[in-house]
C-alpha cells in the first residue's frame, strides 16, 4: 500500500526462494527508496538486474554466472533519478537453507548521460566485498549452457581453499540507438588467502550486439534496458543477436583454466507474454595441457506476465 511494495517470489523447480523483500519508496520518486529481505545485490551486473524476459541469450554469460553475488539477504539503499543512480548494500547469506553463505557489502553506480526514447548511452561500475563461506571459495564456468553439468572451467573442489575475503570490481556499458543495442561488461574478481597460500585473481567479459529486425527499439528503467512489446502483435518482434564471451580462471597454482565462446540466436516475442529463444554457441576452452571445444544449439520457450 502506498509507498510501500512487497515481493514474494518461490522457484519450485529448484526449491529456493527468489525476491522476498518489502521496499519504502521516499515521496513519488521510483529511484529513492530503502529495501530489507532478500532481492539481487547492486554488485551484480545488468544482465543480473534484469529480469529474464529481458535477456538477449539463453544463457547469461560467464563473468555474470561466474563471478557475481546473486541474491542475497540484506539491507539496501539507493537514491537517483530517470538518469542516475546509487546504490548501496549489507547482505548475508542466502535465505533458501543450505545456500550460499557469507557477509559482505555492494555498490553500483551508474549514469546515463543520454536517455530518450530509441537512443540511450548507459555507463556503470560497481563493486562486491565480501567473507567467504568457511574459508573456501570455488569457481567454475558452464560451457554457455545452463543445462550442462560439467564444468571444464573449474577451480577445484579444494584449489581455493584458505581463502579469507572476495571482492569483485565490475564495469558495464549499453548503446541503444533505434533497432540496435550494444552491451558490454567486465568482471575481476580477487580472492584474499592466508598461510602459504598466494591471492587469487580471474577476470571474465563479453560483448554483445542486437538487432530487432522488425524495428522496435528498447525502454529502459532504474539503470537496466527493458524490452517493449511488439509493434504488430500478429506477427511479433524478431531480434538477431550475436555475443563474444571469455572468462580466465588461472592464476599462478592455480588452474583453473580460460573459456571463449560465441553465440548467435535468435528470439521471438508473440505478443506480450511468450518468448521463444534459440541459440548456437561455439565454446574454446583449455586447462593446462587439456582442451575441449563443444558446440551447443539450445532453445527455450517462455511464458512471462
Amino acid at each position: 500500500p502506498g509507498n510501500i511494495e512487497w515481493v514474494l517470489g518461490y522457484d519450485a523447480k529448484d526449491d529456493k526462494f527468489l525476491d522476498v523483500n518489502a521496499k519504502y519508496k521516499f515521496g513519488n520518486n521510483a529511484n529513492h527508496f530503502i529495501q530489507f529481505g532478500q532481492f539481487k545485490q547492486p554488485g551484480a551486473t545488468l544482465e543480473e538486474l534484469s529480469s529474464t524476459k529481458n535477456l538477449d541469450f539463453i544463457s547469461k554469460s560467464s563473468n555474470t554466472n561466474t563471478l557475481g553475488t546473486p541474491r542475497r539477504v540484506g539491507a539496501q539503499y539507493n537514491i537517483g533519478d530517470a538518469n542516475w543512480g546509487v546504490t548501496a548494500s549489507y547482505f548475508g547469506r542466502e535465505l533458501t537453507r543450505n545456500r550460499e553463505h557469507g557477509s559482505g557489502y555492494a555498490m553500483r553506480g551508474y549514469w546515463a548521460p543520454i536517455n530518450e526514447a530509441g537512443n540511450i548511452l548507459h555507463l556503470g561500475v560497481s563493486y562486491t566485498d565480501k567473507d567467504t563461506d568457511a574459508d573456501f571459495i570455488r569457481l567454475r564456468a558452464r560451457p554457455m549452457a545452463d543445462m550442462v553439468g560439467t564444468r571444464f572451467v573449474d577451480t577445484g573442489s579444494s584449489g581455493l581453499r584458505a581463502s579469507d575475503r572476495n571482492s569483485v570490481i565490475g564495469v558495464e556499458g549499453m548503446w541503444v540507438t533505434g533497432p540496435f543495442k550494444l552491451q558490454a561488461g567486465y568482471m575481476q574478481t580477487d580472492v584474499k588467502r592466508y598461510g602459504n597460500f598466494d591471492d587469487f585473481s580471474g577476470d571474465g567479459a563479453y560483448i554483445s550486439g542486437l538487432w530487432n529486425i522488425t524495428g522496435e527499439t528498447w525502454g529502459y528503467k532504474a539503470g537496466v534496458p527493458t524490452t517493449g512489446l511488439p509493434d504488430d502483435p500478429s506477427k511479433g518482434m524478431w531480434q538477431l543477436g550475436l555475443r563474444y564471451d571469455t572468462i580466465d580462471l588461472t592464476d599462478g597454482a592455480v588452474v583453473g583454466g580460460e573459456m571463449d565462446s560465441w553465440t548467435a540466436g535468435v528470439n521471438w516475442y508473440w505478443h506480450s507474454n511468450f518468448k521463444f529463444m534459440l541459440n548456437y554457441v561455439a565454446v574454446k576452452q583449455e586447462k593446462g595441457v587439456l582442451n575441449d571445444d563443444p558446440n551447443v544449439i539450445e532453445a527455450r520457450a517462455q511464458f512471462y506476465w
